[in-house]
């Protein structure tokens, strides 16, 4: 197959094993096999897209690369079954403050990160709030 013809079907079969993912999880787990499957399914997209970066650009290193937004992930999942059981009124609120409160406490937000974001997002804030 031509490259691109194998990266399609690759996305194709990636999707078709989130989904099956999601049928096998959803059912049995509830939202916990929902969070599963969506961890699942956004591990797969980062591998694809890792590994296409690493063809096309160079290669990447991958436990540096991943290391501490992965620490932060785990401990905003520890923080959050502390919070498992209540309103998605207090939920999505602590999962947004325990996961950035995470990703500044391993170093995983670095001021050229933010900075980097604040130019990106200016002139469409000054098109949108003029």
């Amino acid at each position: 197959l031509a490259p691109v013809a194998r990266q399609v079907v690759q996305i194709i079969l990636l999707l078709a094993l989130a989904i099956l993912a999601s049928l096998a999880l959803i059912p049995r787990f509830g939202v916990l096999g929902a969070v599963a499957s969506l961890g699942l399914g956004e591990l797969i997209v980062v591998t694809c897209a890792v590994r296409l970066a690493s063809r096309m650009v160079a290669p990447l290193a991958w436990g540096r690369l991943l290391a501490k937004p992965v620490l932060a992930a785990a401990l905003m999942g520890v923080v959050m079954t502390f919070v498992r059981h209540a309103s998605l009124l207090v939920v999505l609120p602590a999962a947004a403050v325990s996961g950035v409160a995470a990703l500044l406490a391993v170093g995983g937000i670095r001021t050229q990160d933010v900075l980097f974001v604040k130019d990106a997002l200016q002139p469409n804030l000054r098109r949108a709030c003029p």
